[in-house]
C-alpha cells in the first residue's frame, strides 16, 4: 500500500515534472479523473508551474541600458555615502575652529573681568594677555585648520582617483 493513498501517484507527478500533462496516456487521464488525490495533485502542480512561469517572465531583466543606468546610479549612491562622513568631521572640526575662535574673542574682551579681583591668578597670566592677546587662540585655530586640510588632502584625493580611474584587472 502507498502512503500517499494511490498507488499511481508517482505515475502522475513524473508525468508532470516532464511536461507531459495533459498529453500523457489515457489510461492515466481517465485514472486522474476518478482519483481525488491525484486530480488534487495536478491542480496544485499546473497551478504552481503557471505561478512559475509569471514570475520568471515579470522577472526578465530591462535592456542593458536600463541596467547600466540603475548601476551608475547605485554606484553615485554609494560613493556620496562615503563621502558623507569625511564632511561631517570637516564640518565638526569647522565648528570646533570657529567655538575656539569665539572663546577668544569673549576672552579678549573680558580681559578686565579676569584680571580683577578674585579671578586673578598670577602676575604672568595677566602678562601673557596682555603681551599676547588673541595670538595663542589664533595660533591653535591656525593649526587645527592647517592639519584640517592636510587631513582632507590626504583621504579625499585617493577616493576620488580610485572612483574614477580604477585600476585595471
Amino acid at each position: 500500500m502507498n502512503l500517499n493513498g494511490c498507488t499511481r501517484l508517482e505515475e502522475v507527478r513524473h508525468a508532470l515534472s516532464q511536461g507531459h500533462w495533459p498529453q500523457a496516456c489515457t489510461e492515466l487521464q481517465a485514472h486522474v479523473q476518478t482519483c481525488a488525490r491525484c486530480a488534487e495533485e495536478v491542480l496544485v502542480t499546473k497551478h504552481l508551474q503557471s505561478l512559475r512561469g509569471t514570475s520568471i517572465a515579470a522577472a526578465q531583466p530591462g535592456s542593458a541600458s536600463l541596467l547600466w543606468w540603475k548601476a551608475q546610479a547605485r554606484r553615485r549612491s554609494a560613493m556620496l555615502q562615503q563621502m558623507e562622513r569625511p564632511l561631517l568631521a570637516g564640518q565638526l572640526v569647522a565648528l570646533a575652529i570657529v567655538l575656539t575662535i569665539v572663546a577668544g574673542i569673549v576672552m579678549s574682551y573680558s580681559r578686565g573681568v579676569w584680571t580683577s579681583g578674585a579671578a586673578t591668578t598670577s602676575n604672568a597670566w595677566n602678562w601673557l594677555l596682555d603681551a599676547w592677546g588673541l595670538l595663542p587662540v589664533l595660533a591653535a585655530a591656525g593649526v587645527v585648520v592647517l592639519l584640517t586640510a592636510v587631513i582632507l588632502y590626504l583621504v579625499l584625493p585617493v577616493r576620488y582617483r580610485d572612483q574614477h580611474h580604477p585600476q585595471n584587472g
